[in-house]
C-alpha cells in the first residue's frame, strides 16, 4: 500500500509539473 501510494504522489507531482510548466513556461 505504502509503495502504492508512493507511486501516485510521484505521478501527481510529475503531473502537476507539466500543467505548471504548460500554466507559466
Amino acid at each position: 500500500m505504502i509503495k502504492s501510494f508512493a507511486c501516485t504522489a510521484t505521478a501527481l507531482l510529475s503531473l502537476l509539473t507539466v500543467v505548471h510548466s504548460i500554466i507559466d513556461p
